[in-house]
């Protein structure tokens, strides 16, 4: 059975593979993030499972027979006895007269880490942001608003969903000449890579603007730091 539905057909797309009897439940699969192939076909899905109850498992099952194919997240144990999180694309088919499951399984741990990174990053920038006095916000290389600070918020009237991705220049009220005057400086900082400050006056009040490109390792423009202090 193992032999049977294994091959090119199933590899790639950067998930292993699983072919199951759906009464007898026993893996036959191409590769697994935690064991290989041979450990697998002498292990039952429970035995690899974690956290899981007999009960949801049935009801998982009952799942994809009625809708052909489901999508599950779950826990799968190491050989070591440490987890590491998966996701489940699972379908049902009929081979010689019997009926299976094809499972792909994907290993989440660089996912999930990427997304903790990026929300603690996130959380990092919003401090960095409301540290200012005045309005800062950060613009990728076409003045879209990737995030802003409160006293930018309140400055434009705006929350932060309904400012990012929003160009800076329809956000502020100045005269076309002035917004134009902007556009150049923040087009100046993404060519020159260095940092930018000018003055603009609106309505008698004058405004010091600083723009500060952020490069990544290899010195490639990523974006730019907006403040503006009075």
């Amino acid at each position: 059975c193992g032999s049977r539905f294994t091959g090119p057909h199933f590899d790639g797309g950067g998930y292993q593979h699983f072919v199951m009897d759906t009464t007898a439940l026993t893996a036959r699969p191409s590769a697994h993030p935690a064991y290989s192939r041979e450990e697998l076909l002498k292990m039952s899905v429970p035995d690899i499972e974690v956290g899981l109850s007999q009960m949801e498992r049935d009801d998982n099952y009952d799942n994809m027979e009625l809708n052909g194919v489901t999508t599950l997240h779950g826990i799968h144990r190491r050989k070591n006895g440490t987890t590491l999180p998966i996701s489940i694309r699972s379908s049902v088919f009929e081979s010689g007269g019997r009926r299976y499951a094809l499972a792909l399984v994907r290993d989440e741990t660089e996912r999930i880490e990427a997304e903790q990174k990026l929300i603690e990053n996130e959380k990092k920038t919003r401090a960095f942001l409301n540290a200012f006095i005045g309005s800062a916000g950060l613009m990728d290389p076409n003045g879209i608003l990737i995030d802003a600070n409160d006293p930018m918020l309140d400055r434009f009237g705006k929350t932060l969903d309904e400012a990012i991705g929003t160009p800076i220049g329809t956000l502020a009220d100045a005269p076309a000449e002035i917004r134009r005057e902007r556009k150049r400086k923040r087009e100046q900082v993404v060519e020159s890579k260095q940092p930018v400050q000018f003055e603009t006056c609106v309505d008698d009040i004058w405004y010091q603007h600083s723009l500060y490109p952020i490069l990544d390792e290899d010195g490639k423009y990523l974006r730019s730091r907006y403040s503006t202090p009075r």
